[in-house]
């Protein structure tokens, strides 16, 4: 890897781990249903903008009706529900673990694909996802098996977004649409499906803070859209097994933006339950290497 890589790896690490503490700052003003609609917007236009620059725009001429209806089902599980649920998680728990919590997804990866593809299911994947299920069980309970806290909700909510990603991974794993084009859709859709939802759930704002906006930028232009670039970009190279580990470094960087910008606390059964997700996660070596829509 050349220095133009390791500085897109560090980017995207780095963006990916302030994630949960700058959404924070979003959920300030607004709620987790209105900032999935601004999240979407603002994150589809700057993919356009970007593949503008990088002059692919043609690429987005290349789908079939059939394919719309993919991309849009695929959107629906893997950008609306998800970051329906991932937000509401920070709304609802402290985010850096939270963000914990999400990073279950791979281990869903795994289980659903041998439930739904029929891959192999081997000793080390059952002790893997043991492990990795254990320290979920370590995160939720904070170390009390009494399970007397008040942050099951959003908990259950990081969980069930990890269920949500692991399900879009498995659908689009056999999918060949190229990258750029194909997330740009996903948010699309996304949006699309915001669009009625929100009046429904909630109410169309919009944000009067500087505070709020600059959180909306930052996750919309930073975190997903320059985000995935880069991480496509890194991905492109050649160097996934490197990445692998490299970016199990986003939820460790959570726990410390949300502790020194947020006040949230370490505790120390939320730093033994990451070790164990990741240590199931890297023990399983299919687990271990990220797919090209990888996220923060």
């Amino acid at each position: 890897m050349d220095r133009r890589d390791w500085f897109a790896v560090a980017f995207v690490i780095v963006i990916w781990g302030a994630l949960p503490s700058v959404a924070k700052f979003a959920l300030a003003e607004l709620d987790s249903y209105q900032l999935v609609f601004y999240n979407g917007l603002i994150t589809f236009l700057a993919l356009f903008v970007l593949l503008a620059f990088k002059r692919k725009l043609a690429l987005l001429k290349r789908y079939a009706f059939k394919d719309h209806v993919r991309l849009a089902g695929f959107a629906f599980i893997g950008q609306f529900l998800y970051f329906l649920v991932r937000y509401a998680s920070f709304e609802h728990a402290p985010a850096g673990q939270a963000q914990i919590l999400n990073y279950l997804w791979p281990a869903f990866l795994v289980l659903l694909s041998v439930l739904f593809l029929h891959e192999p299911f081997h000793a080390r994947t059952f002790f893997a996802l043991a492990l990795s299920f254990l320290g979920a069980l370590l995160v939720v309970t904070r170390g009390n098996l009494s399970f007397s806290h008040q942050y099951f909700l959003g908990y259950g909510l990081a969980i069930l977004g990890a269920v949500f990603y692991g399900t879009f991974s498995v659908l689009e794993k056999k999918q060949r649409y190229e990258k750029y084009s194909s997330t740009l859709y996903y948010f699309v859709y996304a949006t699309l499906f915001m669009i009625p939802t929100l009046p429904l759930l909630s109410s169309y704002i919009f944000p009067k803070t500087t505070a709020a906006w600059s959180a909306l930028l930052f996750l919309g232009v930073l975190a997903n859209a320059l985000g995935y670039v880069f991480w496509f970009t890194a991905i492109g190279r050649g160097h996934t097994p490197k990445l692998a580990n490299l970016i199990y470094l986003v939820p460790f960087l959570s726990l410390l933006f949300t502790f020194f910008i947020n006040g949230e606390p370490i505790l120390p059964s939320s730093v033994l339950g990451l070790f164990l997700i990741v240590g199931g996660i890297l023990l399983q070596g299919r687990m271990s290497v990220p797919k090209e829509h990888q996220h923060g």
